[in-house]
């Protein structure tokens, strides 16, 4: 890698050298010794153990890394994970997932949406329906979902 970026630097980069820019080992890892996005790092921890140490595993790398370029902590990424889990028919570990998410982004219609699906998935209406009737508090003139609880109360 070291060969690579040295290459990039000289073979494609000239012109940016001279104003500073320059490929290093932050450009592709951002700090991390292994350069996995954060869904990634989180599924093979659940792969791995359980979903209480991936819970451990969020709480721990948003507490360290937080605000720098290392991980994306953003709205979306911990909802992804539950959506590769609940597919893999781990509905209980997305649950948490999405519930984790929602300590952080209250107001995600995404991630209310999400475990809305996931309760239906495995008939818990009353939850499902909790979620998707939030969801459309946040985003009142979706038809979607408005059509998806509809579906669910049939």
């Amino acid at each position: 890698m070291m060969r690579m970026t040295q290459a990039i630097n000289e073979q494609h980069l000239v012109e940016a050298a001279n104003h500073g820019v320059e490929v290093t080992y932050v450009t592709c890892h951002h700090g991390n010794r292994v350069p996995w996005q954060l869904g990634e790092t989180l599924m093979g921890r659940f792969q791995a153990s359980d979903i209480d140490a991936t819970l451990a595993a969020y709480r721990s790398l948003r507490q360290k890394y937080y605000g720098r370029a290392a991980y994306d902590f953003g709205k979306n990424t911990l909802v992804e994970v539950g959506n590769t889990l609940s597919a893999d028919r781990h509905h209980a570990a997305a649950i948490r997932i999405y519930k984790e998410n929602l300590e952080h982004f209250p107001n995600s219609v995404y991630t209310h949406v999400q475990i809305g699906r996931t309760y239906g998935a495995i008939e818990d209406t009353a939850s499902a329906l909790k979620h998707l009737k939030k969801a459309l508090e946040i985003q009142l003139k979706s038809r979607w979902i408005k059509k998806l609880i509809s579906e669910l109360k049939n």
